[in-house]
């Protein structure tokens, strides 16, 4: 049992009565949270504490900078060699209205439309028998990446900010 007396019991009760009703929450910081109100964006808030009316629902999603690393990848180049290649890419979430909405925060789309992305990009050219080869070409084979990735991603609000290819 408890040694709150009986005043601090019901000033606890009603400070937690409108705590939560009210709505408060709070953003923290490298997060956005979105708020939709009847199926409609309402809102964007970048960080602070705020307050939602009952019946909003609200989204928080992490901006900073994170990493996906898509492992013993198996594809083949130009001359049809199986190749295996470990994919490193540092991503942004850019556009957090774009990433609720039309990619409905699945990640694992994400990881598709890279893997198919890296793929893409790898068959045009050879191992190593070639000028522009995999084995002694990445960086340039990682920009090229990069810009066919965004492309790709665009319409889901997400930014590669770099990829490493080994």
């Amino acid at each position: 049992m408890s040694k709150l007396s009986i005043s601090e019991k019901i000033l606890k009760g009603i400070s937690g009565l409108f705590s939560i009703p009210l709505g408060f929450k709070i953003c923290q910081p490298n997060t956005k949270i979105l708020t939709v109100r009847f199926g409609k964006v309402d809102r964007i808030i970048n960080s602070g504490i705020f307050w939602t009316p009952l019946g909003y629902s609200y989204h928080e999603i992490f901006c900073g900078k994170q990493t996906i690393h898509l492992k013993n990848m198996k594809l083949t180049d130009i001359d049809n060699i199986p190749i295996v290649t470990d994919v490193i890419i540092s991503y942004t979430i850019d556009d957090i209205e774009k990433w609720v909405i039309n990619a409905n925060e699945n990640k694992e789309m994400v990881d598709n439309i890279l893997s198919s992305s890296i793929r893409n990009v790898l068959k045009k050219y050879s191992y190593e028998n070639s000028n522009i080869c995999i084995k002694n070409n990445s960086e340039e084979l990682c920009n090229e990446f990069v810009l066919n990735s965004n492309n790709n991603l665009k319409e889901f609000g997400i930014l590669i900010d770099s990829g490493n290819i080994s």
